[in-house]
């Protein structure tokens, strides 16, 4: 049954699908062909074509603005031409005429080798035949292939009561496939359009691949704004982005890395809290006859000093002096249970940052390329892989839009050929589908031990055709799995491959064990969020419009979750990845561990010795020079008047400064009080030991 789609029946809008249905009907319109049809208000045309992609309609409204008539009556049409459409009545419609209006009807789906979306076995038809997959070796009951478009196409098939047929890229004149052919998406979509010659070059292509339309590509297509031009897309089953790679290394020490346990935050409050404590102590302890600062009340400054040093010293466990006052005593029982607790939290965190290796990498996130930000160096390289141009035009992008955005290019053939890049620090970064990303570090580069501090590869010194890795710029192919690398794991396996009978080891290829110290990591959050969709075939033809269909089926998919439920099952967690064998024993610490320790130290003991030299200098220049005594003087009546003054405004009385004779005198009469009270204690003492 076939139903107009200018007179939609309002029971659609009865239950959940509805809401389906007629989004999918909004997909109609925003792809309807462009025929010749009656010219209404161009104004409300145009209000009206503003739901379609507005980059689809650039063209054809600068043409209608600059008079072009047939561009004009060709937006106009576009919205008031009849098409009829084939509406399938989900599981949840009232409706269920429809429901099998795809039984028995056969789709042929083109997909491509790009895990975690579609594993194909045995691609290169070299074990199983069958290059293309045009006799259908490969299909999903026999689990030679798979993946999240797999698993979601095989849903709609169950839903649609259709058949599916999986194809593959693979050139007719080949016997075996090329990873150029069956790894490319753009393959895949020259492969669908079967009106191009290219289409036959393949095993199964030509016009005999998509009968009624009944074709489609699925994979990692993004719904771009080039393929927009060239053909049908579904709704997004997956929103997702670009993420950035980079190889994590070993941190170098650093003069401030006994800091690192904790944040520059937590050691602001320290500071903080030495300061509080000691203004504390300077007020509690300073004022007053006979409490531990006294001596040092006249003195503001000096008050201040012997307090922060106290302070500091409280905190250390070091302390010289004791408190006399209550609220004294109070403050430095408060500044114990700091000290504990601030010890106890540094040298639990500093034993978990000992016991790891701290890593980092050269950039941080895409923003690091930007010339006004902390990361950026114009050392840094971006690898771009040339068969995949989505990369190359983001970057153009990025290039064209901000001039600060700036990088050196290394150009690799494939996404594999730039991780292998930036593993071998022949690139900074690379980018690309998240998806993709994660799941070809796990596969070729986790699971082959190229990770780690203890990470390599094995190399075959016999072989001589092996394409160097050191000009990647001029678009030399680096493979991530050439004939070089070996599917061993640790570097023992490399270099002792078999042992005789005695235990010895034999290495009949001379196999020698190439080290890279780091492991490739995604740095960074998702940048240039893109959707993926199942590509149709473009074209007036009303059969062409099949996908509405399929949108009905993915979102009837996610609205009872299975579509999350196959995403989830697929796509892997970047942050679970671990390296075999790359349990470390215990950390041993060098001298660059500990040089900021011994630096601090060292300038501790400078700043000592050089007080130090300085206070005898000044010593030495009153001794022999009579003007720097004289000044010393001076500085010393200074200080003792502005001390006088301090007694007079608090009314304490001030009494006479002694001249010289008298202070001579005063010393005498001190020193015969002292001799008086020692003679005293001599006497007393006699007088027991008599008894």
């Amino acid at each position: 049954m076939r139903r107009d789609l200018l007179h939609m029946p309002s029971s659609l809008s009865l239950r959940s699908t509805a809401l389906s249905q007629l989004l999918s009907l909004l997909f109609v319109l925003l792809a309807l062909p462009r025929t010749h049809a009656r010219t209404p208000d161009y104004h409300s045309a145009r209000k009206t074509l503003l739901l379609r992609p507005r980059s689809l309609l650039d063209s054809e409204v600068q043409g209608a603005l600059k008079g072009n008539i047939s561009a004009e009556h060709a937006l106009r049409k576009l919205l008031f031409t009849p098409v009829s459409v084939p509406i399938w009545d989900s599981p949840y419609s009232p409706s269920q005429t429809n429901a099998d209006l795809f039984l028995g009807v056969t789709f042929r789906v083109i997909v491509y080798q790009v895990p975690p979306f579609v594993n194909i076995e045995d691609p290169e038809a070299a074990v199983l035949g069958d290059p293309g997959n045009v006799k259908q070796k490969r299909n999903y009951v026999n689990g030679k292939i798979s993946g999240l478009v797999i698993d979601l196409l095989e849903q709609i098939k169950t839903l649609l009561n259709c058949e599916i047929e999986y194809y593959y890229p693979c050139r007719a004149s080949d016997t075996t496939c090329s990873s150029s052919d069956f790894t490319s998406s753009t393959a895949a979509l020259q492969m669908l359009a079967v009106d191009s010659p290219a289409s036959s070059l393949f095993h199964g292509g030509g016009a005999d691949l998509c009968p009624n339309y009944n074709c489609l590509v699925g994979g990692n297509v993004k719904i771009s704004e080039e393929n927009l031009r060239n053909f049908f897309f579904t709704q997004p089953f997956l929103q997702n982005g670009f993420v950035l790679v980079a190889r994590s290394g070993e941190a170098e020490p650093r003069i401030m890395s006994w800091a690192d346990p904790m944040t520059s935050f937590v050691w602001t409050v320290v500071i903080i809290e030495l300061i509080v404590v000691g203004l504390g102590l300077c007020f509690t302890e300073g004022y007053g006859f006979i409490n531990s600062l006294s001596e040092f009340r006249w003195s503001p400054l000096r008050l201040l000093v012997e307090g922060m040093y106290w302070s500091l010293l409280q905190l250390f466990g070091a302390a010289t002096r004791s408190p006399v006052t209550v609220a004294g005593k109070i403050l430095l029982v408060t500044q114990l249970f700091f000290k504990l607790l601030l010890i106890s939290t540094y040298t639990g965190n500093l034993n978990s940052f000992l016991s790891t290796i701290p890593t980092s990498t050269k950039v941080q996130r895409i923003e690091d390329f930007f010339r006004t930000t902390k990361g950026f160096s114009k050392s840094n390289s971006i690898c771009v892989p040339v068969e995949n141009p989505s990369v190359q035009q983001y970057l153009n992008l990025l290039s064209d839009n901000n001039p600060d955005f700036q990088f050196q290019q290394v150009n690799g053939t494939t996404v594999d050929d730039c991780l292998m890049a930036v593993y071998l620090n022949k690139a900074t970064a690379t980018l690309y589908d998240q998806p993709v990303v994660v799941s070809k570090l796990a596969s070729s580069f986790y699971q082959n031990s190229l990770c780690g501090n203890v990470g390599g590869y094995c190399v075959d010194n016999n072989l001589t055709s092996v394409p160097a890795v050191t000009n990647l710029s001029s678009n030399v192919t680096v493979s991530i799995n050439p004939p070089v690398t070996l599917e061993v794991l640790g570097q023992d396996s490399c270099i002792c491959p078999e042992r005789d009978a005695g235990y010895n080891c034999i290495n009949k290829n001379n196999y020698q064990f190439v080290s890279v110290q780091g492991s490739l990591v995604t740095v960074g959050e998702l940048f240039n969020n893109f959707g993926y969709g199942l590509a149709f075939r473009r074209s007036s033809d009303a059969q062409a419009l099949k996908y509405t269909t399929f949108n009905q089926a993915i979102l009837y998919l996610q609205e009872l979750g299975i579509l999350q439920d196959i995403i989830s099952q697929w796509l892997p967690d970047g942050s679970q990845l671990v390296c075999p064998g790359s349990g470390q024993g215990a950390v041993t610490l060098q001298l660059k561990n500990v040089s900021g320790l011994f630096l601090f130290t060292a300038c501790g003991i400078l700043l000592g010795t050089m007080v130090g030299l300085g206070e005898l200098f000044v010593k030495f220049c009153i001794a022999c020079f009579y003007c720097c005594k004289e000044l010393k003087q001076r500085v010393e009546a200074e200080i003792q008047d502005y001390q006088d003054m301090i007694k007079r405004e608090q009314g304490i009385s001030v009494e006479p400064e002694l001249s010289e004779h008298g202070k001579f005198v005063q010393n005498i009469v001190d020193t015969l009080d002292e001799t008086k009270d020692k003679i005293s204690e001599i006497e007393s003492i006699l007088r027991r030991f008599a008894k």
